[in-house]
């Protein structure tokens, strides 16, 4: 049966009209989702460490991809979903801006991917 993990994905030195992208790796791995109606953090939120303004020019979310074209420069994006799977470990591949790197953080684990390469992290113990 499959169980939905919340993961923390936070953006670090995102340059003014860049894109990023994030993405889940093969068709059983899990995917992107906001959670199932029992979740008490359900949902999809971004944000600013300190409050201020996120800007996007656009941020597409699919099941296996998430892709974001940075409006102005913003030096820390915070986002939460959560993962979808059957699996107690997700991995995919980020492909950031020159000098951004992402921490991925879930409840039991975390991973730091510096511009672009494989991540994975494990879900449950």
């Amino acid at each position: 049966m499959a169980n939905y993990y919340r993961l923390q994905l936070n953006f670090r030195n995102i340059p003014a009209s860049s894109q990023f992208s994030l993405t889940i790796y093969g068709s059983d791995s899990g995917s992107w989702s906001v959670g199932s109606e029992t979740e008490t953090e359900g949902g999809l939120k971004i944000s600013a460490p300190d409050d201020s303004a996120v800007s996007f020019a656009n941020f597409t979310c699919t099941a296996k991809q998430m892709i974001v074209y940075a409006g102005e420069e913003t030096a820390n994006i915070n986002v939460g979903l959560y993962v979808h799977t059957d699996s107690k470990n997700v991995g995919g591949e980020a492909t950031l801006p020159p000098g951004a790197h992402c921490e991925i953080s879930s409840a039991v684990d975390q991973t730091n991917v510096q511009q672009s390469g494989s991540w994975g992290v494990k879900l449950a113990d």
